[in-house]
């Protein structure tokens, strides 16, 4: 797993072989070799080298994949490396800062705790949960339209 906007070397080089062609693809399709550079969404971040290293730079959540290096010896001998990607993204709010407001009901006696505004809940997704100061945990009616409510009757 790794952050978004981070660095990942899928593949760092062995100084004991020799590297005649490296060879990277994403769930069966190929992306880059050493011959040919990585075109689309990976062009100059996807970075195949002659000694094997490749490195996958300013990572995104579109880059969620299994990745597989497969490096070319002399007489026809291969290596190949699996990974499977994950990118953590950070929750996102308006003013990157997080808000909870309390909302007082005159008619039926009832506090209403939200919190936001988020405007990406972020991967993993974030969650809520309300706890009371003895660290009991309050009931909630869930964590919908990026905002999770707290009811006391």
């Amino acid at each position: 797993m790794r952050c978004k906007g981070s660095n990942l070397t899928l593949n760092e080089p062995d100084l004991g072989v020799t590297v005649l062609h490296v060879f990277v693809s994403r769930g069966g399709e190929s992306l880059a070799s050493s011959s040919v550079p990585a075109t689309g969404q990976f062009q100059d971040r996807l970075i195949v080298e002659d000694d094997g290293r490749v490195t996958l730079s300013s990572l995104t959540p579109d880059d969620l994949g299994k990745y597989r290096v497969e490096i070319q010896q002399p007489e026809d001998r291969h290596i190949q490396r699996s990974l499977r990607l994950v990118i953590s993204e950070p929750p996102e709010t308006i003013d990157g800062t997080l808000a909870v407001n309390k909302l007082l009901s005159p008619t039926n006696n009832s506090v209403r705790l939200t919190c936001g505004n988020f405007t990406s809940l972020g991967f993993p997704r974030v969650s809520v949960l309300w706890k009371d100061t003895r660290g009991n945990i309050l009931p909630s009616d869930g964590f919908e339209d990026r905002s999770s409510t707290w009811i006391y009757l």
